[in-house]
């Protein structure tokens, strides 16, 4: 879902079935979602923002196609009675009447898992949580996408940030001196 929507995973674990669907049972096309980590960064800042004011400038515009619906309608089949998209059964809490509650696959767990299939398929380079958001960031750059807009999707502040997530890899490079020549 991360790479779809470039969602951090504290943000997309706790998506829910309903944020997809409106009231007549219609798959959105977009949908509003508030960041934590920047809304927490906004309160717990230097110069804080009112939780309102933090609220509404963490809010992202999570847009969606066919290949996001079709993540949700398999994590129906995986998740059929739960809130969740991606529920986990060892996160889940006992309420107060001793009734477990649903909750998403925490943020290590899912690191752990990206740990396993890094070492398993020998990727020499970090594979984790957020290498999905930095990949979501390639895929408009390499779709025309500006790096401002890019920043905007990505919910975030400033091109500087932007920018961090804008890495060429050596493979895409060589191609693009290959025919370059000063003869004409």
């Amino acid at each position: 879902m991360s790479a779809l929507t470039g969602l951090r995973y504290s943000d997309a674990s706790w998506l829910k079935f309903s944020d997809f669907y409106d009231e007549f049972g219609s798959f959105k096309t977009s949908f509003k979602l508030c960041q934590q980590k920047t809304f927490n960064m906004r309160i717990g800042s230097k110069n804080p923002l009112s939780p309102p004011d933090a609220f509404r400038k963490s809010v992202v515009t999570l847009y969606t196609n066919s290949d996001i619906r079709e993540i949700v309608e398999q994590c129906r089949v995986f998740n059929p009675n739960s809130e969740y998209l991606f529920a986990n059964k060892r996160s889940a809490l006992k309420d107060t009447n001793g009734n477990f509650v649903d909750r998403p696959m925490s943020t290590e767990s899912a690191s752990w898992h990206h740990a396993i299939v890094r070492k398993e398929l020998e990727l020499p380079y970090v594979l984790g949580t957020h290498s999905w958001r930095k990949y979501f960031a390639k895929l408009l750059i390499q779709h025309g996408a500006t790096p401002e807009k890019v920043r905007d999707l990505l919910g975030q502040k400033s091109l500087e940030s932007t920018n961090l997530y804008l890495h060429t890899v050596e493979e895409e490079l060589v191609p693009l001196i290959k025919n370059i020549s000063l003869n004409l």
